[in-house]
């Protein structure tokens, strides 16, 4: 039977919460755009974090992994074979949640190894994809032809946190309503010694031009997001403390790292043979 429920003015939260899903404050990312012209899918998705247990998409499994890829790539103090194995040790462990969805819902072991091999194709690209990319020249003059992991590594950048949760609240103009609580979960949050600032940095990764897709950045809601988030916490001092730096450092700015999706893939439909073995 089903458990016994009274309506009340939180009734709904309390039924959902009977089940585990519990409301959650999540951080605004550059995806969320596709939830603009439905709340409620923005509520089920990202609000109580249902998805459908084996949604695949290439584009979005590449990204995942390739954030991932370059996160532990552009970690100080690796080596190549710590990097490479970190990373293996989070596929394995996605490989093992697979299982135990596939296990749950029944799914056949034929249709089970052919999703993990689809899983293990898309980290392997990913993989490659990112080690590519770190260490090709960025366009432009400013960056004065290095690379992403050289731009990085710059003497004068301090790496504060990397993925890490900031939580502050903003009030309104309107004193007589709550403060508004605000998350974000930047990418990277580096210090510039030279400059005395704070900048985010935000791997993306899209389908079409970098310079195409970078031209809308500025005016995004996760761009706007961040940085009125960066700002009120410098203004309340809350960086500083936590992180000790200077009580006069000031907004840096936003960095965009924008790679483009290879058109390449593993495989061998572009052959005219086939070794039979």
């Amino acid at each position: 039977m089903p458990p016994e429920f009274r309506s009340s003015p939180t009734g709904s939260r309390d039924l959902l919460a009977q089940h585990g899903l519990v409301e959650r404050r999540p951080p605004i990312r550059s995806s969320d755009f596709r939830s603009l012209g439905s709340p409620f899918h923005y509520y089920l998705t990202r609000k109580l974090g249902l998805v459908p247990a084996l949604r695949y998409s290439v584009a979005l499994s590449q990204g995942t992994w390739f954030h991932l890829a370059l996160e532990i790539l552009l970690t100080p103090g690796l080596t190549g074979d710590e990097t490479f194995a970190r990373y293996r040790a989070k596929l394995e462990a996605r490989m093992d949640e697979i299982r135990e969805i596939c296990k749950v819902l029944s799914i056949g072991d034929q249709r089970t190894r052919e999703i993990l091999a689809t899983e293990e194709q898309d980290a392997d690209c990913a993989w490659v994809w990112a080690m590519t990319a770190k260490d090709l020249p960025i366009p432009g003059s400013l960056s004065g032809g290095r690379s992403l992991h050289e731009f990085l590594t710059d003497p004068n950048l301090v790496h504060i946190c990397r993925e890490c949760t900031l939580k502050t609240e903003i009030q309104l103009p309107d004193l007589r309503t709550a403060p508004v609580p605000c998350v974000m979960q930047p990418d990277m949050l580096f210090y510039h010694r030279t400059q005395n600032s704070l900048w985010i940095v935000d791997y993306k990764t899209t389908s079409i031009s970098p310079r195409i897709r970078a031209a809308s950045c500025p005016i995004e809601p996760q761009t706007q997001h961040y940085m009125s988030i960066l700002h009120n916490m410098l203004c309340r001092g809350t960086l500083q403390a936590q992180y000790d730096l200077p009580s006069d450092v000031t907004v840096g700015g936003m960095l965009h790292a924008i790679v483009r999706k290879p058109t390449i893939s593993f495989g061998q439909a572009d052959r005219d043979f086939f070794l039979d073995t």
